[in-house]
């Protein structure tokens, strides 16, 4: 599984692997429209234009429809049931007509949408889900209830990461402080070591079932548990662009903008495994299809996708590619074949024998 197909002119926005089988790599060519491509072969399955929803219109009552009895004689025990009563509807929650169009071909939902200031974070099942919006704030919202999220006055929200099982947030603040929700309640507020900065790019991930989030200001990666504890900090000698986190947590690949290579940190410590230029990944892969004029050449590295079993997306300009972390291994040194034995001996032998000749006395007659 390595292929590589040419979608836009533009840019790729944001990339996501969406496992259930067909598995699909979802891409963003638009924040409103995605394409998505089979994730072994990279042919084009569909693709998705989000309409933003209107808001529902206020329910009508029509009176030539509507027969009203008589008025019963007033007493005191039926005065409480004088007025008609109406049992309507509850309203929908506003994310849920979001919702609807965020499931793929292949019936998994998208993990994320930001359209037009509104941003959703939904649950793998896509029962319960984060809503922002610019005018209202953050809530926690299910097919049933909206909550608003425990946020202070004034905070500002540089990065937020959302477990799509257990409902669990994580959002970093311009203050480089961390904040966990669990649903809609605040789980606990907590330093970290980052510093964020106007010409860094911050950014969150969190670990499917929330044991750890993953935390940048672009010049470090700080890791914690959901107790708020500080597991690691990595110290990183480049300018990060876009990162992401597997599944099961154990594996970060990393975009160094600055040499335009993609490098790993793996295991329980997350040390760093393997790197390679995203430019010699993507020549070595198969071109799967054109869809778009454009060129990688010189373009900065783009998002980035990590899902489970290895599987790797990133993007280089409107160019996406699939991988697998295995191949970001660097490939073995040439090994030299040493000649034949017989082409020794015989080399050695001709050696010998001109040695000897020229040792030998010359007699002068």
């Amino acid at each position: 599984m390595a292929w590589r197909a040419q979608l836009s002119d533009q840019p790729i926005r944001a990339l996501a692997i969406l496992s259930t089988k067909p598995g699909l790599l979802a891409a963003w060519t638009q924040s409103d429209r995605l394409v998505f491509l089979d994730l072994s072969s990279g042919v084009k399955v569909n693709d998705l234009k989000l309409i933003p929803p209107s808001d529902p219109p206020p329910p009508r009552l029509f009176p030539s429809l509507i027969t009203l009895a008589p008025s019963p004689p007033a007493s005191t025990e039926d005065s409480d049931h004088s007025a008609m009563d109406f049992d309507l509807p509850a309203p929908m929650p506003a994310g849920m007509r979001w919702v609807e169009q965020m499931k793929a071909p292949n019936g998994d939902f998208l993990p994320m949408i930001c359209v037009q200031g509104t941003a959703i974070y939904l649950s793998a099942d896509g029962g319960f889900w984060v809503r922002r919006t610019e005018q209202s704030g953050w809530f926690f919202e299910t097919k049933a209830e909206s909550k608003r999220l425990e946020i202070d006055a004034g905070m500002q929200i540089a990065a937020f990461a959302f477990d799509r099982k257990e409902g669990v947030s994580a959002a970093l603040d311009r203050q480089g402080r961390l904040h966990l929700y669990h649903k809609a309640g605040r789980a606990g507020s907590f330093n970290t070591p980052l510093h964020i900065e106007d010409d860094l790019q911050p950014a969150a991930a969190i670990s499917e079932g929330g044991e750890y989030c993953f935390l940048t200001d672009g010049a470090r990666i700080a890791i914690f548990d959901l107790t708020g504890k500080l597991q690691k900090t990595i110290e990183l000698h480049f300018s990060l662009g876009a990162f992401s986190v597997s599944p099961d947590g154990t594996t970060i690949v990393a975009g160094d903008l600055d040499a335009g290579v993609l490098r790993v940190y793996g295991g329980r410590n997350w040390v760093p495994t393997y790197q390679r230029f995203a430019v010699d990944v993507l020549a070595e892969a198969k071109r799967a299809q054109l869809m778009g004029i454009g060129t990688t050449s010189g373009a900065a590295l783009g998002p980035i996708a990590v899902g489970a079993k290895g599987a790797l997306a990133f993007a280089l300009a409107g160019t996406v590619c699939v991988t697998t972390i295995a191949r970001l291994k660097p490939p073995a040194p040439p090994k030299i074949k040493a000649p034949p034995a017989s082409s020794i001996t015989d080399a050695n032998s001709d050696t010998a024998s001109a040695k000897s000749v020229e040792d030998s006395p010359t007699t002068i007659s």
